[in-house]
């Protein structure tokens, strides 16, 4: 893409908010801009992607959906993506705007870094990871480019959803980005095959081993060469390594099954960095003349202040000669090329030979200059009758006392979206932007995120499952599982019975399940006034031995239960002798018969 293309946009106005002031880069599948959001009076980054893609319906479709869902990331370890839209076909992306530049061009500079440094990067890298990882969001495309730095050293994630937008896209990225990409994919990535939150994991990792060693493993001439080497291969080990080794491998190995999720290489990088003691100030890139690069290395910045390598891999971003607005703005109007230090008309070279050339170069800077004067001393006196007051914080609060409060501060409130969030209570604020505290034009529309509440999860089907992995189920599904055990004669022993409550439920609600013990142990029933032939098949029927015994008594008729021992209602095991008290009718001493009763005991 020639220069004169990009600058040609500057100036341009983005959905009537955005002004592109100057180029900060050049991608593969995108220009970045460093532009004023004249809404709210603050700098940002604007990325606008290739012209190709304005007429790609499947890409428009897919950037639409990542778009709303990076939007909603709010992490400190997340690049803040502001807005987005599409400006007469052209989609662009709104971002805030950070001064370090990127971990590419710390690389550049200085080649390689400590191991505390490393770790402090990667676990800063693997938290923001697992934050996206938690809402559903892969990023698909970690590497060094993507990883940028604020002026303070702190570590943000770039460019979620873009990856997997372009995948569907029918405009093709340059061979030299796919390569610069491929250095990085995991194997499953190479191999076309499903990617979730562990192929981010293997990216930091290979990422991480880079900035280490200085080299990326497994590289090969050709793209498929460097994708297929590291199917089924294990990291190589380096003596740079050192310490951080064993949690590097593990987090590259070979298979997605065996690999840490971004969570746990954050907890063991965080274990590390503590451990590594302190570490020095990470080389950020740094600011140049407005004539063009101070040639102190890749990761320089342009005279808006933001690094013009902090976008992009070397093999997909192109420097772009910083470009001052006075240059941009004069009266000339003429595309300009770059031509040395100055810019110089078309028209200019078409008419003059070399002398003239370069007489009528030196005359428009001298046009450029002044025009650059007058422009600033317009901005300052615009700036003498701008309100700027800060932003109050109204981090969960309920919409109508944040109203209330934006309202007091003199600015207006806009839901920008909604979505559940575990912490922060249904109908209260998630996040703001611009930030609680941030100092901007007064009477701005601070956009705000509202929570649902906690996420609610379908409670899933337990039926048939043993204790162990009814338990698993309701884990995974979000949710807390208790179990209790009970007697049943159809579910076999240490399987589900039944679980309470289903449907759904919040996120961390409890579910009861019910766990078979077996069919409940006999209890002995009331035969009393039973034929005994009637109660002898009572208890074979309930798995029991009757045993009959003749008893005396004028109180049942002759042939009728008495009693049982055990008792009726006692609980016996399985298969036990229960005695049959049988009535046999008033004794012989009674009647005047042989004195003593006679009993006979016979099994029944």
């Amino acid at each position: 893409m020639a220069i004169a293309g990009v600058t040609d946009q500057v100036g341009r106005v983005l959905g009537g908010r955005y002004r592109l002031v100057s180029v900060i880069g050049l991608g593969a599948s995108a220009r970045v801009y460093a532009a004023d959001d004249v809404d709210l009076g603050r700098s940002v980054a604007v990325k606008l992607l290739h012209p190709g893609l304005r007429d790609d319906a499947p890409f428009l479709r897919r950037f639409r959906a990542e778009a709303r869902a990076a939007a909603a990331l709010n992490h400190p370890h997340v690049t803040m993506l502001y807005d987005w839209g599409v400006d007469e076909g052209d989609p662009y992306l709104i971002l805030e705007l950070l001064s370090g530049g990127s971990l590419r061009d710390i690389l550049d500079q200085v080649g390689t870094l400590s191991r505390p440094q490393v770790a402090r990067i990667g676990a800063q890298a693997a938290r923001g990871l697992a934050y996206a990882h938690a809402r559903g969001l892969v990023h698909r495309d970690v590497k060094p480019a993507n990883l940028l730095f604020d002026e303070e050293g702190r570590m943000r994630i770039a460019d979620f959803g873009i990856a997997r937008a372009l995948s569907e896209a029918a405009w093709t990225e340059p061979m030299g980005s796919i390569l610069g990409t491929a250095r990085y994919v995991s194997p499953e990535q190479a191999q076309g095959g499903a990617v979730d939150g562990r192929s981010d994991v293997y990216a930091l990792a290979i990422t991480l081993y880079e900035a280490l060693t200085g080299e990326t493993p497994f590289n090969a001439d050709t793209t498929l060469g460097t994708l297929m080497r590291r199917v089924g291969a294990r990291l190589p080990d380096h003596p740079a390594l050192g310490e951080l080794a064993p949690v590097l491998s593990e987090a590259a190995e070979p298979s997605a099954a065996d690999r840490m999720t971004a969570a746990m290489l954050g907890e063991r990088l965080d274990a590390m960095d503590s451990a590594l003691g302190p570490h020095e100030p990470l080389p950020l890139a740094r600011e140049v003349s407005p004539r063009g690069m101070s040639g102190q290395g890749s990761g320089q910045s342009s005279a808006a202040g933001a690094p013009t390598q902090q976008w992009g891999d070397p093999e997909v971003l192109s420097p772009v000669p910083a470009v001052s607005p006075a240059m941009r703005d004069t009266a000339i109007g003429a595309r300009r090329e770059p031509q040395g230090d100055a810019p110089v008309t078309r028209r200019a070279i078409g008419r003059v030979h070399h002398t003239g050339l370069r007489r009528r170069s030196l005359v428009a800077v001298i046009v450029a200059c002044l025009a650059c004067a007058v422009a600033l001393m317009a901005a300052s006196a615009a700036g003498l009758f701008v309100t700027r007051r800060h932003v109050p914080a109204v981090t969960d609060m309920t919409l109508a006392s944040a109203r209330h409060r934006m309202a007091a501060a003199g600015f207006k409130l806009r839901v920008v979206s909604r979505r559940h969030d575990a912490a922060i209570g249904a109908g209260k604020v998630i996040s703001e932007s611009p930030r609680g505290g941030e100092n901007v034009v007064a009477g701005s529309t601070v956009m705000v995120v509202l929570s649902l509440g906690t996420p609610v999860v379908p409670v899933p089907s337990l039926s048939g499952l043993t204790e162990t992995a009814a338990v698993a189920a309701v884990t995974r599904a979000g949710l807390v599982a208790s179990t209790a055990f009970t007697y049943s004669a159809t579910a076999q022993p240490q399987t589900v019975v039944s679980w309470s409550p289903t449907g759904s439920l919040p996120e961390g609600a409890t579910v009861t399940i019910e766990i078979s013990k077996g069919p409940a142990p006999p209890t002995v029933p009331d035969l009393a006034g039973l034929p005994w032939a009637s109660a002898a098949q009572v208890l074979t029927g309930d798995g029991l031995v009757p045993v009959e015994v003749l008893v005396s008594t004028d109180l049942f008729v002759a042939g009728e239960v008495v009693a049982t021992d055990p008792l009726a209602g006692e609980t016996v095991s399985p298969g036990a002798t229960i005695v049959v008290e049988v009535s046999q009718g008033r004794s012989a001493s009674a009647s005047g018969n042989a004195p003593g009763s006679t009993k006979h005991g016979h099994p029944g």
